[in-house]
């Protein structure tokens, strides 16, 4: 039996995967894909975020790695800039999985290894396992 979504999300990195979250919080029937085999691996980004984003991105006291008061970038040219402001270095790998885990549990249907092909009148076509399936499919 086919299933049918109102949103699908492509990417499970924070973003999408902080979408997806919310639109099922709101009832909505949500599909997140993401071409990964596993959700946030490899690490795609920095894992330094302000204090800030835990308003917006729950996650646990297990994927911080420490806390920073102020953080120093130094350029190519030997010039540096220091940047005070609290945050921290999180295990970006287990802070991606967290926030699909967030999605899951909000209600929404999560897809790995699912890439997004394009978008047809008749719906999303996406490949999984080397196989493309259109959105009338069950994927």
């Amino acid at each position: 039996m086919a299933r049918t979504y109102d949103i699908v999300v492509i990417g499970a990195g924070p973003a999408g995967s902080s979408a997806a979250r919310a639109a099922a919080q709101r009832g909505v029937k949500v599909l997140l894909i993401d071409r990964r085999e596993r959700i946030g691996v490899p690490v795609q980004c920095a894992e330094l975020v302000s204090q800030w984003i835990a308003r917006y991105a729950p996650f646990s006291s297990k994927s911080v790695l420490q806390t920073i008061e102020t953080m120093v970038t130094h350029l190519p040219d030997g010039t540096y800039y220091e940047m005070k402001g609290p945050g921290y270095m999180l295990d970006r790998s287990l802070f991606d999985q967290e926030l699909a885990a967030s999605a899951l549990l909000s209600g929404a249907t999560i897809s790995t290894e699912t890439k997004g092909i394009l978008l047809s009148p008749e719906g999303l076509v996406v490949e999984q396992g080397g196989k493309r399936k259109s959105s009338h499919q069950r994927f």
